[in-house]
């Protein structure tokens, strides 16, 4: 559906994910201005903001240059005062604004020109305090415009915006519907009207996602086995006592909780959650071994082929005096491998499979599938999860994420999954000193420095290519190459399999030292010389992120150091966040201060946490509202058959969760 006649605006919807009316509506402002008019009468300190209502004087006029075009006009207000304006890349308004119209005109004062540099202009004439809404846009696309799709979206929605929270617990808490809450938001006439229509929108949501979960849940204690292959703890233990460490008490209790999951007549569905090098995947293996145990085959599914050779080669290594046969699929491998995996698979030769998408492929057959373990696994999709416990009868599912939250935010968000956490450390926690800096040069000598020790090194960029970000994973390359020659090697998302099992080879065997990437070593490449990271453009990641990132090194106890680079370009706001950084090394409080950052309407980076992402709703400052829907859904539940109202919402529940692929399996 094209919501414009312009190419160029369709093009920017399509970037933000906005493809119907629905859409542009739900895609509400990221924050707003209070707008009242200026004292005419004031004399103006540098860089302060203005807000004027007045006409032109004469039409406006362009000065000539070759960079950046400069438009000119004079705006007298109806005290006579002049206010001389200067509008940058703003050619069009030489056709647009008139000579016999009121305009309103916000700009800043600059002082040492004597003129203010235009902001925006409208029609729309302030009177008292005004609202302004600010949305967050791609690319060039102007406010103006937006405002103007959002006004074409009301007229052409106009009686089809229905409320989905059942009318008695709108009256309940005295909510606006959701058409009046949309019209709230974006043309508010008070602070108090955002805040309804906000409560609305945050209501609305905390209530779906909590009705959807205790839903699942639902089916999920209504699935059972039709028997249970009993796994003994003693057996387990025997194999635990051939480790050549110690497990700590976290992942001694999260194993016992695991193993009680999978000898019950419900099928498991747990989360096993960590800050990074807590442990979490050795509990996976040893859950694997029990498995084995009970005469079920176990996959184990990595968001990388990179990750998935590695736990390969890890496990085979642990499991070296044990029975257990432990095969790797990946996408890279030849038909001919492939088929003699597939095959050993389907007659039950192989005991644990270990490998990335290919594992739930139609081709890939497994003989007696009982568990799957799913690594990182905000990196799969609902539907990827199904299909891969689709692959057996009764499957028990154990998903591990690396960034952890919070154990009472887990409970209320991640109702529908049994929870268990690792806070402690195996081994003497890393400790990496992260530094923020401006210039990089002084890097060349600390490189240096490293590499005499033979260490290696992580370079890593935010994006592998791009006209608007000046450090890339392409750039960094040429830039360090040049630096060090023949000592870097590269890792990005576009290169074929084969390209990356070289360079990581030779990364790791330290043919190469100099590793320049992009994010896709946040998680599996364990390197336990590399001893210092370097990062671009932090202020596109996450802190969760960049704590996973500079998990990368120092994983041998050594000293290791994390710089964050930054430039002129990073708003003082910015680098305050980054500080955060230098000083908690906790992955659980940095969760949270990612999540209490997190405004309405924005989109960074819950993906990475493990936790859904939320449109409207602060996971952190909105736990309150979560906790009231939570209870609101189980009444709903409960008195189902006695009110018509929760039986539809219900039913549209439903609905919603079969179209999504939300079953047990999601």
């Amino acid at each position: 559906m094209k919501l414009t006649t312009s190419k160029r605006l369709n093009k920017l919807l399509y970037e933000m994910d906005i493809h119907s009316y629905y859409d542009v509506l739900f895609h509400i402002p990221k924050k707003y201005e209070v707008v009242s008019m200026s004292d005419d009468s004031k004399v103006y300190e540098d860089k302060e903001k203005v807000t004027i209502s007045g006409h032109l004087e004469e039409k406006p006029a362009s000065l000539p240059s070759y960079k950046t075009k400069t438009t000119i006009f004079t705006v007298v207000t109806d005290s006579n005062r002049e206010y001389r304006f200067l509008a940058y890349n703003q050619g069009y308004l030489e056709k647009t604004l008139e000579t016999d119209i009121t305009y309103t005109f916000t700009g800043e004062y600059n002082k040492k020109s004597d003129n203010f540099v235009l902001k925006k202009v409208s029609k729309d004439l302030v009177s008292g305090e005004q609202i302004v809404p600010i949305y967050s846009l791609s690319g060039d696309m102007k406010q103006f415009e937006y405002i103007r799709l959002v006004n074409k979206a009301f007229k052409e929605l106009d009686g089809k915006i229905y409320s989905s929270v059942p009318y008695s617990l709108i009256n309940k808490y005295h909510l606006p519907t959701k058409d009046i809450a949309l019209r709230d938001v974006h043309y508010p006439k008070s602070k108090d009207e955002v805040r309804d229509g906000l409560l609305y929108l945050k209501y609305e949501e905390a209530l779906t996602f909590s009705m959807k979960n205790k839903l699942i849940r639902q089916k999920n204690n209504e699935l059972s086995k039709l028997s249970v292959n009993y796994i003994e703890m003693s057996e387990v233990d025997k194999f635990i006592n051939t480790l050549p460490y110690s497990l700590t008490l976290d992942q001694t209790q999260a194993v016992n909780e695991i193993i009680s999951d999978m000898n019950d007549t419900s099928l498991m569905y747990r989360l096993l959650q960590g800050d990074v090098g807590s442990g979490k995947t050795i509990v996976a293996f040893i859950c694997l071994y029990a498995n084995f145990l009970r005469g079920e085959q176990g996959v184990f599914l990595a968001p990388t082929e990179t990750l998935a050779r590695q736990h390969y080669e890890n496990m085979k290594e642990l499991f070296s005096g044990t029975k257990v046969n432990i095969k790797l699929l990946t996408g890279w491998m030849s038909l001919e491998e492939r088929r003699l995996v597939l095959d050993d698979l389907k007659d039950g030769t192989i005991d644990i499979l270990i490998g990335t998408h290919s594992l739930f492929s139609k081709s890939t057959v497994y003989s007696h599938l009982g568990l799957v373990v799913v690594d990182e696994q905000h990196r799969f999709g609902v539907n990827q999860r199904s299909a891969l416990i689709d692959k057996g009868k009764e499957v028990d599912l154990l998903m591990m994420s690396a960034t952890p939250i919070p154990r009472t935010l887990a409970q209320t968000i991640l109702s529908d999954l049994s929870v268990s956490t690792l806070y402690s450390f195996p081994a003497k926690k890393r400790e990496v000193k992260t530094k923020i800096i401006k210039n990089d040069a002084a890097l060349k000598e600390k490189i240096e420095e490293q590499l005499e020790k033979n260490n290696k090194i992580y370079i890593i960029a935010p994006v592998i290519d791009s006209e608007q970000e000046k450090e890339t994973n392409y750039s960094l390359f040429k830039r360090y190459n040049d630096l060090f020659p023949s000592k870097v090697c590269q890792l990005n998302g576009r290169m074929s399999s084969e390209e990356k099992e070289k360079n990581i080879s030779e990364f790791k065997n330290g043919e190469k030292p100099i590793l320049v990437s992009t994010q896709v070593v946040e998680v599996g490449i364990d390197v336990g010389d590399a001893s210092m990271i370097i990062i671009y453009g932090g202020r596109r990641f996450g802190l969760s992120s960049l704590h996973q990132l500079r998990g990368r090194v120092g994983r041998s106890g050594q000293e290791a150091t994390c710089y964050l680079v930054t430039d002129l370009s990073y708003t003082q706001e910015e680098i305050d966040r980054l500080k955060i950084l230098t000083e908690v090394d906790d992955g659980f409080k940095l969760a949270e201060y990612d999540l209490k950052a997190r405004g309405p309407g924005e989109l960074s980076g819950l993906s990475q946490s493990g936790i859904p992402d939320f449109k409207y709703l602060n996971v952190i400052n909105d736990i309150n509202i979560f906790q009231s829907a939570s209870r609101d859904a189980e009444v709903i539940l409960q008195n189902k058959n006695e009110n018509k109202g929760y039986a539809s919402f219900i039913e549209h529940m439903e609905r919603e969760i079969n179209y999504e692929g939300d079953s047990y399996k999601g």
